[in-house]
């Protein structure tokens, strides 16, 4: 047995997973990512930072993206994953592109998940609201509700702004409704 499988191997256990993400951290194996990202999702209750650190060491950020192009669903679903754990405003086009153009269903609503999880910079504002631009009325409905729900005086613009061009009357309701509800500014 190798030393990469006898490190996965420790993953098993809550009691030696430490172990095994530092050996595998050592061995600078990128595709212990996936199986250390599995223990990290296990619902055991034990400290998973030496997990996360093992896959960040690994390059998990940018491994990523490269598990994304994966024809193996598999593992553009651990990519999607890694996105939420390890965010960064370069995942943003990438979760864009999933959630409107993977032949996964699941995946894209995953993917729609990542986005709405990721950090709310000016990037991530700039993606959301590009989905205002798009035929689809659920799609722009959920786009409304995160620029809503971050409730900054960017985002309210961008719904002031979208409003006069939205033509569902369903959403239209949606954007006058948040608009009276707003929260006064701090």
């Amino acid at each position: 047995m190798s030393k990469y499988d006898e490190a996965v191997r420790l993953l098993a256990s809550p009691k030696t997973w430490c172990d095994g993400a530092r050996q595998l951290a050592q061995l600078k194996d990128a595709r212990a990512i996936v199986p250390l990202l599995a223990a990290y999702d296990r619902p055991v209750e034990a400290p998973t930072l030496c997990l996360a650190d093992a896959m960040e060491a690994l390059g998990a950020t940018a491994e990523a993206a490269k598990l994304l192009a994966s024809k193996l669903s598999d593992e553009r679903v651990a990519a999607v994953r890694l996105m939420v754990v390890f965010t960064s405003d370069d995942h943003l086009p990438l979760l864009r592109e999933v959630a409107l153009r993977d032949l996964d269903v699941q995946l894209r609503e995953r993917a729609l998940d990542a986005l709405r999880r990721q950090r709310q910079t000016p990037a991530w504002e700039d993606v959301i609201a590009s989905f205002l631009a798009l035929s689809d009325e659920r799609l722009r409905g959920w786009a409304l509700d995160r620029l809503i729900e971050h409730n900054g005086a960017s985002t309210w613009a961008r719904v002031e702004a979208h409003a006069a061009q939205e033509k569902s009357p369903t959403l239209r309701a949606k954007i006058d409704a948040a608009l009276k509800a707003r929260p006064a500014p701090h």
